[in-house]
């Protein structure tokens, strides 16, 4: 099994992906992975720590953004991936659906 490459947390400003449900207007920023992908694919509870947006988050919070685990199956079915490291990029490779921005 491979080790998680995303443990260490980020600031919402340096995520490691960001994906996006434009239909509904909710943005998921991945600041930590708690598990690698091969994991993930066998444990649909895997969780990702992100900073969210949504309609509300918007206007109720000084950055737009709540904090909080959520399921990382939640995301990817729900959100399109935008942008995101090439790490991110080479872990989750069917999650890109080629034109992805490149994060640092």
């Amino acid at each position: 099994m491979a080790k998680p490459r995303f443990k260490k947390s980020r600031d919402y400003t340096k995520p490691y992906a960001i994906y996006r449900d434009d239909r509904y207007g909710w943005e998921w920023r991945v600041l930590k992975a708690y598990s690698s992908a091969e994991g993930e694919d066998r444990n649909p509870r895997s969780r990702w720590f992100c900073a969210t947006s949504s309609p509300i988050t918007r206007d109720q919070t000084a950055t737009g953004f709540e904090l909080g685990d959520i399921y990382a199956v939640e995301v990817h079915t729900n959100g399109r991936l935008v942008a995101a490291t090439a790490e991110w990029l080479d872990e989750y490779p069917s999650h890109n659906s080629g034109d992805v921005a490149h994060l640092n």
